[in-house]
């Protein structure tokens, strides 16, 4: 009987430390939408994005776009979402509601993309089309640039910063 919890507890330490290294190398593992594919070089703005959790200046250490680059809603996603899938109140954009949530604000975002890409539908529809295709026909779809971009957002919390 200890011998048989001792295996337990050994198999339960072992499956939180490798599912944790499985979180924390997301980007390196999932290559979905990767920049590295593009043709063309996915930039950024250099810029200092306030951290609004701690105050602090968070300073973006380069301009081209890979896995872990430091985005800021207001500055990087916020235009992206209102070119692209904020457009009216029969998409994403302000007014909208029911199955086309309101996007136009971070509050409206925040619950369908949160900290995570795996079980969000939001990111489902944009990466993947399912269930639905996004951005909807008429509406230039998202390049490989805006979806890294917004992954990354998801990946470091989705912050409203």
């Amino acid at each position: 009987m200890k011998t048989t919890k001792t295996a337990l507890a050994i198999v339960v330490v072992l499956g939180i430390i490798l599912t944790s290294c499985y979180w924390r190398n997301w980007d390196t593992i999932h290559t979905v939408g990767s920049s590295s594919t593009s043709t063309t070089t996915c930039t950024v703005v250099a810029d200092s994005i306030l951290n609004t959790t701690t105050g602090l200046n968070v300073y973006r250490p380069d301009t081209v776009v890979g896995n872990g680059t430091l985005m800021s809603y207001s500055i990087d996603i916020k235009p992206i979402i209102g070119a692209k899938c904020g457009t009216s109140s029969a998409c994403h954009g302000s007014g909208a509601s029911g199955l086309n949530p309101d996007y136009s604000t971070w509050a409206g975002l925040y619950p369908n993309f949160k900290h995570d890409t795996t079980n969000s539908i939001a990111w489902s529809c944009i990466a993947h089309g399912t269930p639905y295709v996004m951005p909807i026909a008429g509406n230039a779809a998202l390049s490989t640039c805006e979806m890294d971009k917004i992954r990354n957002w998801i990946h470091q919390g989705a912050q409203n910063n």
